[in-house]
């Protein structure tokens, strides 16, 4: 066995039939002996979706849809399970769900004007940030609203003129990020989005920007021009376009 770190795993029959994984992880630098594995029962993760609406226009309780993917740090051996839903479709369960691995939460709401605000366990974002679930876990909290508005973003170029084609990037304080492109009168605009504090930046590209690397950003496109999305409003902005840095 070539130097480095391994993850044992052994699948058990279990009742009803599937695989669950058992999972020992150690660097093997030497010969290893004596490797122990234990098994330990599978996790579940309950949760409920409440509906905050203001518009009377707003389509009651649109249907949710809740996923589990691993986290791209992470690992996950065998199936995630899918949820399972009772009659509204207000409440879900996994049941089976492999523990202490990293995960993370997919939540998409299907119907216009409307977005999924939060979704916490135990006052995390599940969305946002990986998990881990051990035991019986729950319930997670998922709010869905209507409070949107909507930011007209004007992006000028270093002479002041209309940026045509720039790519404009919108970062809430909840770390969800938005891009829109601007016209050939170098508006971005966009609607339907949630309320809460944004900052914004343009570039001429994204393909060489690590915008998802706050330091880089702080240090070389500076801490962006902040705006605030009220509902129902629509808000105005102006930012310059940056060049890309070169690859």
């Amino acid at each position: 066995v070539l130097p480095g770190s391994y993850i044992a795993v052994v699948n058990l029959q279990t009742n009803p039939p599937g695989p669950q994984p058992v999972m020992l992880q150690a660097p093997v630098n030497s010969d290893v002996d004596n490797v122990s594995l234990t098994p330990q029962p599978l996790g579940s993760l309950s949760g409920t979706v409440r509906y905050q609406f203001s518009n009377p226009a707003t389509v009651a309780n649109p249907p949710v849809t809740v996923n589990l993917r691993p986290d791209s740090a992470g690992a996950y051996f065998g199936q995630i399970p899918q949820a399972q839903w009772d009659s509204n479709h207000l409440s879900f369960d996994f049941a089976g769900i492999q523990p202490n691995t990293a995960l993370r939460m997919n939540v998409n709401v299907n119907g216009r004007d409307v977005y999924v605000r939060s979704a916490t366990l135990r006052g995390q974002d599940v969305i946002n940030q990986p998990f881990t679930v051990e035991g019986t876990s729950g319930p997670v909290d998922i709010v869905v609203s209507d409070d949107t508005g909507s930011i007209d973003v004007t992006v000028n170029d270093s002479d002041g003129h209309p940026a045509i084609d720039a790519r404009v990037i919108l970062l809430s304080t909840s770390g969800q990020r938005r891009f829109l492109a601007s016209g050939d009168d170098g508006h971005a605009t966009q609607q339907n989005l949630p309320t809460g504090e944004y900052r914004a930046w343009a570039f001429d590209n994204l393909s060489t920007v690590p915008y998802a690397e706050e330091e880089w950003m702080n240090q070389n496109a500076g801490s962006g021009e902040k705006v605030s999305v009220t509902s129902g409003g629509n808000v105005t902005l102006t930012v310059k376009c940056q060049p890309a840095p070169a690859e």
